[in-house]
């Protein structure tokens, strides 16, 4: 489980970043992962791990607040991929806990 503090620190970069300004509610945040630190996205609030070479991306809940209704709110994807410019995600969907087990799958073929 991950620690209040790490959690705080999610939250706190949330705030921080400029598309809180739009209005993001944070309060929807589910608890970020271990390992994961806040990155940076001009859309929606994004968390990487470098270890694990992955992000997780978290939109907003109400699909008519997104940028593009029809995505899906999480999307777990690879960071070096992104970066590169190429589609490389993992999972999309609105489930956290279906996210959740495809990054569980990806660890245990790590």
């Amino acid at each position: 489980m991950l620690a209040l503090s790490t959690q705080g620190a999610a939250v706190a970069a949330v705030l921080a970043d400029p598309w809180h300004g739009r209005g993001y509610p944070v309060r929807s945040l589910p608890r970020i992962p271990d390992g994961f630190e806040a990155g940076y996205s001009w859309m929606c609030p994004v968390f990487e791990n470098e270890a694990l070479d992955l992000g997780i991306g978290i939109d907003y809940p109400d699909p008519a607040d997104r940028e593009m209704e029809e995505l899906s709110r999480f999307t777990l994807y690879r960071l070096s991929a992104a970066r590169e410019g190429v589609e490389c995600d993992l999972f999309h969907g609105d489930n956290w806990n279906a996210l959740l087990a495809a990054l569980d799958r990806h660890k245990a073929r790590a």
